[in-house]
């Protein structure tokens, strides 16, 4: 929590409960304040959501009902995706 501070520890569980209720991806999409999008070029089948100024959580799915969601990382300037 140090490293990232309480604003960004707290977006981050409020973001992992989300996903533990979404039932796909579309739901996610329908959620403005996640700014939830799919990542391109070397990204490409990863998805990002916000979690402050230039942070986001990066995360994958296995299949469409995202039975198994994996974060990938908690990352910090992005820009070069």
């Amino acid at each position: 929590m140090k490293a990232w501070g309480a604003d960004i520890a707290e977006r981050y569980i409020e973001r992992i409960n989300i996903l533990k209720s979404a039932r796909g991806v579309e739901d996610l999409y329908r959620i403005e304040a996640l700014r939830f999008h799919e990542l391109k070029g070397r990204r490409a089948g990863e998805y990002a959501i916000w979690l402050g100024r230039r942070e986001r959580l990066i995360v994958t799915f296995r299949g469409e009902a995202m039975t198994v969601v994996r974060i990938e990382e908690v990352t910090v300037n992005h820009y070069g995706d």
